[in-house]
């Protein structure tokens, strides 16, 4: 790799990779690079207590809903803003689909998923779909019928210029309280089943277009993922397909990683997959930019057999406001003021992290607090099965590697850096312009999901000092230390007396 003279970069793993990532542009080149920005929805969706039953069933989507912080009669959501996981994605490394961090290697793993959203991991394999030509007819025909309140604005349908799937502006048509101004049964009874059933759809669309499988092209929910809301809409609830929602989340979110670390842009990227999911996960292990919440038990969910409180919900729903943060200030560790430019201190606190800033086990009952899923007792153990697999993810046509046994360290167990080796070269060999022949050519990958309890890391030894030794001089000279460029020479000047007036920053701790 050509380094700019005088710049030091070492033995990288890939160095025509690392020339295109912004670590390289930022520490090595010097360049002020835009803070990632997350792809939130702008505009929500309300959900509706007749959908409930759908989404119980075989744990479809069981707990995705109290997570995002919406009551079942509200249109709130919680967005993702924090810069704390922008920063984290500065130190996301393609080749190994893992954060280099002083401490170790991390990444968001399926029991992220599967504690923090509720999504279920047994099942069939997100793989690609066949869209027939005729998908924005079928489409239309199928909504043409639903019914609209007087106080609703007019009705429109989309060009057939949208080719890659409906415009989001389209599906906010069809909340529940368009056509409905209560969501009580007695008050609603004039909704039959159909007109449930595509609220519900668009409901789904929505869900997975702007939440779970976000994209940069954030205007439109892509065409594929029409059959899986039609699956959960219009099909028998006891015959509804059992699908991984929850490793399709995870490899749409390895994708974005891998694209956004990528991106050099002066202006404000967006980064895919599902921002939320690595939100939820920086405040679980990390001190850096987590909120202040008061942890006290959960109240305003009637709880049942499926549908509970995710261990995510706490970062969502119970968050402290100014004054109770003021009558409260010594009881909280990890209250941080808010700034608006905290992004480049973030970055920096993740070049030198310490290994007593970082929770490596949050869901152990010995992690800092108690385990807050309920769910079923089969969900559970769905989750302690797929701990060690090794299975590759699969998304549309996304085939993501589970790079399981870089990890090794969150669980408290050995990483033998010995037996850490790159990514296959087929991680990242598929893309839109590859051919149209997708399930065919995936099919070997949506295959291997199916066994993916049969491929699993088979570690036993606990970590000790010995192996973070190990991993540190793996490290050091494969990696780039630090993310933000550093100066060879302090700058001198004379102090100006401006140098003691308060900044912007500094105003909110006065």
């Amino acid at each position: 790799m050509a380094a700019p003279q005088g710049s030091v970069t070492p033995q990288l793993l890939d160095a025509a990779t690392d020339m295109k990532h912004r670590s390289y542009f930022s520490a090595v080149l010097g360049c002020s690079l835009g803070q990632f920005r997350a792809r939130v929805p702008m505009e929500t969706m309300a959900l509706d207590h007749r959908w409930l039953p759908r989404f119980a069933s075989r744990y479809v989507l069981q707990a995705c809903s109290p997570l995002l912080g919406w009551s079942r009669e509200t249109d709130h959501v919680s967005a993702t803003t924090s810069p704390s996981p922008a920063a984290l994605v500065d130190r996301w490394r393609p080749e190994t689909h893992t954060f280099h961090l002083t401490v170790g290697e991390m990444a968001p793993t399926l029991q992220d998923v599967s504690y923090l959203l509720g999504l279920p991991l047994r099942g069939d394999a997100m793989g690609p779909t066949d869209v027939g030509q005729g998908w924005r007819e079928d489409l239309l025909a199928r909504f043409g019928r639903v019914q609209r309140s007087g106080t609703a604005p007019p009705y429109r349908e989309f060009a057939p210029t949208h080719t890659g799937g409906p415009p989001k502006w389209w599906i906010l048509q069809f909340k529940v309280t368009i056509i409905t101004t209560q969501m009580r049964p007695l008050r609603s009874n004039w909704c039959d089943e159909y007109e449930i059933a595509r609220h519900l759809e668009a409901y789904v669309l929505w869900l997975m277009g702007w939440v779970m499988f976000c994209s940069s092209a954030g205007s439109f929910v892509p065409k594929h993922l029409l059959r899986f809301a039609r699956y959960v809409a219009d099909t028998p609830p006891e015959a509804i397909p059992r699908f991984s929602w929850g490793s399709a989340v995870l490899a749409a979110t390895y994708r974005g990683l891998c694209t956004g670390c990528l991106k050099s842009s002066g202006a404000e990227p967006i980064f895919g997959g599902c921002p939320l999911l690595l939100q939820l996960r920086t405040h679980e292990r990390f001190r850096i930019g987590r909120p202040a919440v008061l942890h006290m038990p959960y109240r305003g969910y009637p709880m049942d057999d499926v549908d509970g409180p995710t261990m995510g919900s706490l970062w969502c729903d119970q968050r402290l406001s100014a004054l109770t943060l003021k009558l409260n200030a010594s009881r909280f560790a990890y209250a941080h003021v808010r700034t608006r430019k905290s992004y480049p201190d973030f970055v920096g606190r993740f070049d030198v992290l310490r290994d007593d800033e970082v929770r490596w086990e949050p869901y152990s009952r010995g992690g800092g607090r108690q385990p807050r899923t309920r769910g079923p007792v089969t969900a559970v153990r769905t989750r302690r099965e797929y701990r060690r697999t090794r299975g590759p993810p699969v998304f549309d046509i996304y085939v993501e590697e589970h790079a399981r046994h870089r990890v090794l360290r969150r669980f408290g167990l050995f990483r033998d850096c010995r037996a850490a080796s790159l990514l296959p070269p087929h991680a990242h060999g598929f893309g839109r312009s590859v051919g149209r022949l997708w399930i065919p050519r995936l099919a070997e990958f949506v295959a291997r999901w199916t066994m993916a309890l049969d491929d699993v890391v088979m570690e036993g030894r606990p970590h000790d000092d010995a192996a973070w030794g190990h991993y540190l001089r793996w490290y050091l000279p494969r990696t780039r230390v630090r993310v933000l460029s550093t100066p060879q020479e302090l700058p001198r000047r004379a102090p100006d007396v401006t140098d003691s007036y308060p900044t912007r920053r500094d105003r909110g701790r006065l």
